[in-house]
């Protein structure tokens, strides 16, 4: 296994990219970030399905620099397949809130079986990185 970096948790650089969870079931990979994303600011993610069933991967309780912001993001991936995604934040949400940099995003990533919606979820876990 490699050796752990020294930086905190919380912590992924711009274009650097962080592993945030891999399972025997999916990965995810924070890739980096786009402060000048076309449609505002991005937060660019690599997932891994590695189960035998179709995974939908979302967040919610999203925040930008401490205020609630949905970029109404999920992504379905199937069965044995990878996907590079872009989660957008609108510049007009952005401006509403007063956010000139984005330092903080908050979010709760959710992975669960695509065609099972009551089935228990694979994952729900919080996370906070700094672009």
């Amino acid at each position: 296994k490699p050796q752990e970096t020294t930086q905190p948790e919380t912590t992924a650089p711009q274009n650097s990219e962080r592993v945030l969870v891999d399972s025997e079931d999916f990965t995810v990979k924070l890739k980096g970030f786009n402060p000048d994303d076309l449609l505002g600011f991005s937060m660019e993610l690599f997932l891994e399905n590695k189960d035998d069933e179709s995974l939908m991967f979302s967040i919610r309780d999203v925040s930008v620099n401490s205020f609630m912001i949905d970029p109404l993001w999920a992504s379905e991936v199937a069965a044995g397949k990878k996907a590079n995604e872009s989660v957008t934040f609108l510049a007009s949400e952005l401006e509403k809130n007063d956010i000139e940099s984005v330092q903080e995003i908050s979010f709760t990533l959710v992975v669960y079986e695509s065609d099972d919606m009551s089935a228990e979820y694979k994952l729900e876990k919080t996370f906070t990185v700094n672009p």
